[in-house]
């Protein structure tokens, strides 16, 4: 069955926001700490997070940005061949850079351009320029200046590696075999097959 339409491509997107709005409010909290504020059965609803009830964390911001790359990398294939689907993901996620780290801004846009970095309609919501405890390995990797390949995740394949963003990347942009043998390569296995039995799976199979 062919699972790359809209559809598909939106259940990935609105299943994996509505997953990280979950779990937001105790994403850095145990297993009893969790059950002492939320009851034996843990959290059942949407609960406040970064001010604010049902907020998404950095997995979101990251995978809307990657999502906007994979649709500004049908123009830079045109001209560039395949690498323009890699090289429109890097710099997408630079943008989500971008948002993250504003004493930064100037520094990308001289290095990169001005078309890479403020391109696309995400960079024009300010909603997005929120701090939502990015991860040290994610803003490392894209200070780094390297895009990295899957067989050696660096830079953005490094990012890759975590949460939604690599679903919606991998899907659109590379062969099956390519996914099979970069999900399946431990010490991917383990978060892959965590991800497989997630309640919202049904919505963004590959």
């Amino acid at each position: 069955m062919n699972r790359r339409n809209i559809k598909n491509f939106q259940g990935c997107l609105i299943g994996g926001a509505i997953g990280d709005a979950l779990g937001a409010p105790i994403e850095f909290m145990s297993i009893d700490q969790i059950r002492s504020s939320f009851g034996e059965i843990g959290l059942t609803d949407y609960s406040e997070a970064y001010g604010r009830n049902g907020a998404v964390t950095d997995d979101t911001q990251m995978t809307l940005f990657t999502a906007e790359g994979l649709i500004l990398s049908k123009v830079r294939r045109e001209y560039e061949g395949d690498t323009g689907i890699i090289s429109a993901g890097y710099h997408a996620l630079l943008r989500w850079l971008y948002t993250q780290e504003t004493n930064l801004q100037d520094n990308l846009v001289q290095t990169h351009g001005t078309c890479s970095i403020v391109d696309g309609v995400l960079i024009g919501h300010k909603e997005l320029f929120s701090l939502r405890a990015p991860g040290n390995s994610c803003l490392s990797s894209l200070k780094s200046g390297k895009i990295g390949t899957i067989g050696d995740p660096m830079g953005m394949f490094k990012i890759l590696c975590h949460g939604f963003s690599s679903r919606v990347y991998l899907t659109a942009s590379g062969s099956k075999s390519q996914v099979r043998e970069w999900a399946f390569n431990p010490p991917r296995r383990r978060s892959w097959l965590l991800l497989e039995r997630s309640p919202w799976n049904n919505s963004f199979h590959m």
